[in-house]
């Protein structure tokens, strides 16, 4: 049922309402409209959730939220070293949000579902230990980053599983979608992207 959610048959959903707005308190860049869509995700699938890149823990809380309304309550891994990006970095060099996240992801008490690796994608990588039933990428946006990204971390998709690339009009996550993902019958496609978010279900 999930697709067909996403692509629009049934787009509302009653409990993403009532909690989008503690979500919308926490600071970051994931919109309504691309929230709501990894809630319903999120709400149904069965394996765990990886989560590359958190920020502030808005994206976490939607994941957090959504893992509460399911009945498989799967569990949250949260990749990110929480010293933001090089743009970020070039601003401030000494940029940290980890202490924001933790307050924000305490303050929900989801600390029981929510486990952080305070780290980088590739040495998160080499601890994880098998089957994705969804992963959220939205850390860096470089190229090689995503690509690493997507085919490493994707590859632990299971079949019927979903890879949600944020940002995907930026120049790094559009790069790896013309690439790996459009024409590729392993992957389904909703029609449409919502905001900057496109996501892809596992199909083989």
């Amino acid at each position: 049922m999930t697709l067909g959610k996403i692509e629009g048959i049934i787009m509302e959903d009653e409990q993403f309402e009532l909690d989008w707005p503690t979500i919308d308190k926490i600071g970051g860049w994931l919109a309504k409209e691309e929230a709501r869509v990894l809630y319903i995700i999120a709400s149904e699938v069965t394996g765990p959730i990886v989560e590359i890149g958190a920020w502030k823990g808005r994206s976490t809380a939607t994941l957090g939220f959504a893992s509460r309304n399911n009945p498989a309550h799967p569990l949250i891994y949260t990749v990110d070293p929480f010293t933001g990006s090089k743009e970020h970095r070039k601003l401030d060099p000494h940029c940290n949000t980890w202490d924001e996240f933790r307050e924000n992801i305490e303050s929900l008490h989801m600390f029981d579902i929510v486990h952080p690796y305070q780290m980088t994608s590739k040495e998160a990588y080499e601890k994880h230990f098998g089957a994705i039933g969804m992963l959220f990428i939205d850390g860096s946006h470089e190229y090689e980053d995503v690509k690493y990204d997507f085919v490493h971390w994707g590859s632990n998709v299971v079949k019927g599983g979903w890879i949600c690339m944020h940002d995907y009009h930026w120049s790094g996550p559009n790069r790896v979608a013309k690439e790996l993902v459009i024409d590729n019958p392993k992957y389904r496609v909703p029609p449409a992207t919502w905001g900057d978010l496109f996501p892809i279900q596992v199909v083989s």
